[in-house]
């Protein structure tokens, strides 16, 4: 009996420890995979959650954070940039989920309630508590990509952002004001002259906050004769494709080289010009950094 008494005693510790583990786990699950979190801010500059935005590698599920909500309007709008999801927006459906996570029917998100001249699909949700975007094409469209490097979301006309890049915002997170600093980039200036414009000019930037950086450089369209961006630590060149958005890891950072034309036209059509380095915030631009060009005028 007692035997008996000893075993029922380490199966109930045993089931104990295990529903512990779940109870436990289930609040050390990686907010990616749970979803981010985002809304807006309101007339008293508090932060409003209204959806949970969660990528996947063949849908993306926005889910509302209170069944109850009503949202006269919800639109999505393809990222201007994402070429590749422009091509193959004809094959994403759309499905809503209904309470108790009835998935409905998908439909063509490409279909009458998309306007093709802003790539915008647009719709009440009223009952519904969410809605998945599917990928129906062959193509990763959306695997390691942020929300916002894909659509741009607005729920009753409002711009959503997300509850980190609120909270990092209040940590008075900016470019050279004092305090921590985002990022920093190693001169105000750029100026060519008889020394270097034949082997160019490099800046340094660097993420010196605890968090990813989401950055975008704009370079001049004329006067330069080459233009590069490489990784640091690692010494890897960013695609050019990806130059208006890329991510920079806490600690790392960027090089950027510039060599200009050596034709004195194109030299002086470059001076005042500005190579422009943006951070993002969500959907929208954070700061943003303008380091102007100089052309010395002995070369102009």
């Amino acid at each position: 009996m007692s035997r008996r008494i000893q075993s029922t005693r380490q199966n109930l510790w045993k089931a104990g420890l295990l529903l512990t583990t779940l109870v436990i786990g289930g609040f050390l699950i990686p907010e990616s995979l749970r979803g981010e979190t985002y809304g807006i801010v309101n007339a008293g500059n508090e932060f409003e959650p209204k959806v949970t935005i969660q990528v996947k590698k063949r849908d993306i599920e926005v889910r509302k954070t209170n069944p109850a909500d009503t949202f006269e309007s919800i639109s999505l709008q393809v990222n201007p940039r994402n070429l590749s999801l422009i091509r193959n927006v004809g094959l994403l459906k759309i499905q809503r989920i209904t309470a108790g996570d009835i998935p409905g029917i998908p439909l063509p998100f490409a279909g009458p309630r998309f306007d093709p001249n802003i790539r915008t699909f647009q719709d009440s949700m009223g009952q519904a508590i969410a809605l998945k975007i599917l990928n129906t094409s062959s193509r990763p469209l959306f695997e390691g990509k942020d929300i916002s490097d894909l659509f741009v979301i607005k729920i009753n006309n409002e711009l959503l952002v997300s509850s980190e890049s609120i909270r990092e915002n209040r940590k008075s997170v900016q470019l050279d004001s004092g305090g921590e600093k985002s990022i920093n980039i190693d001169r105000n200036t750029v100026v060519f002259n008889v020394n270097n414009y034949k082997k160019g000019e490099i800046l340094n930037v660097d993420n010196k906050s605890r968090l990813d950086q989401v950055l975008g450089v704009e370079f001049p369209t004329t006067g330069l004769l080459f233009k590069s961006m490489i990784r640091k630590p690692e010494q890897s060149k960013i695609h050019k494709w990806t130059w208006d958005r890329f991510t920079v890891a806490p600690g790392s950072g960027v090089f950027i080289v510039v060599i200009p034309q050596s034709d004195p036209a194109q030299l002086t059509r470059l001076d005042g010009q500005e190579i422009v380095i943006n951070v993002y915030d969500g959907n929208g631009i954070r700061e943003q950094r303008k380091i102007p060009i100089h052309v010395a005028p002995d070369l102009r």
